[in-house]
């Protein structure tokens, strides 16, 4: 069965093929024996940097209560499933949240193949998307999409998603 995972800002939607599995704001998880159910938590966290007293420089993460321009925000999202089936082709879509940039070094691709979009989720090509540019002369040049373009980021896992296990993804912005 495939999985197809949409986070937002409000709502949570976790779909199976074509079978709605849960919508975490109303709550529970229902789920028919032998379907894979892909449970995802997001979680974001604001990057520090502080100078030891030896001088060195160490990166750390603390939960947001406030952030403030220029802050770096975490967002890693786990998927794990809760099913006794295999969940295969499993996508996690989460949109860049307005106001922040996507820092493009630091999206995960381990295990799953990435797919970004830059415009708003309606077309999607392989990370780093790139943009082709008319030049003076006529001719179209691809370039590298400039980070502030980027709204969606999608990984399909590369491997099924066996029955209790988790991956996790993440990405980092600055907020503007």
């Amino acid at each position: 069965m495939h999985a197809s995972i949409r986070l937002g800002a409000q709502r949570l939607w976790i779909v199976v093929g074509a079978m709605l599995l849960a919508d975490p704001v109303a709550g529970s998880v229902p789920r028919a024996p032998g379907t894979p159910a892909v449970q995802v938590e997001v979680q974001v966290e604001r990057e520090q940097v502080r100078v030891e007293p030896d001088g060195r420089t160490v990166t750390y993460r603390e939960p947001v209560r406030n952030a403030s321009p220029g802050d770096v925000l975490v967002y890693t999202i786990r998927a794990e499933n809760v099913g006794d089936r295999p969940a295969l082709h499993t996508n996690v879509e989460d949109p860049v949240p307005d106001g922040t940039v996507l820092d493009p070094t630091s999206v995960s691709t381990t295990r799953a193949s990435v797919s970004a979009s830059l415009d708003g989720g309606k077309s999607w090509q392989a990370f780093p998307a790139s943009l082709q540019v008319r030049q003076d002369d006529g001719t179209v040049r691809e370039v590298p999409a400039p980070a502030e373009s980027y709204t969606h980021l999608r990984w399909t896992f590369r491997d099924p998603l066996g029955p209790g296990e988790e991956r996790e993804v993440l990405f980092k912005v600055r907020i503007q």
